[in-house]
């Protein structure tokens, strides 16, 4: 007799990830997945129940990753504190942020 899927984990928020419902989908191992939404942007995102559990599966996975490089030295230049992407054009066009492109984090630079 087959088992019963486990609907336990439904409404459950797992990192950025809240478990909408248990869907008929299989993975490519056979168990069965789970429509989540991300909280940060709403998008859907399927995932299984251990991979939610064990963390491998954290948001829709269309966010980059934030490195926080406050109060560290580049040669002369001190990262001072992250500013977000609003700011990002009214401080550069003052001279006052740097972006690192490779790790797209914008941090305020002091001298």
């Amino acid at each position: 007799m087959p088992r019963k899927p486990d609907t336990s984990i439904i409404g459950k928020v797992f990192n950025d990830l809240r478990v909408e419902e248990l869907t008929d989908e299989r993975n490519s191992y056979g168990r069965l997945l789970y429509r989540c939404t991300c909280l940060l942007c709403r998008k859907t995102r399927m995932a299984t129940k251990s991979n939610l559990i064990r963390g491998e599966v954290k948001n829709c996975g269309n966010h980059p990753v934030y490195t926080d490089i406050s109060n560290r030295t580049f040669g002369k230049l001190t990262a001072l504190y992250a500013i977000d992407k609003k700011q990002e054009k009214a401080e550069e066009k003052y001279g006052i942020a740097d972006v690192n492109a490779e790790k797209n984090v914008m941090c305020h630079m002091e001298v």
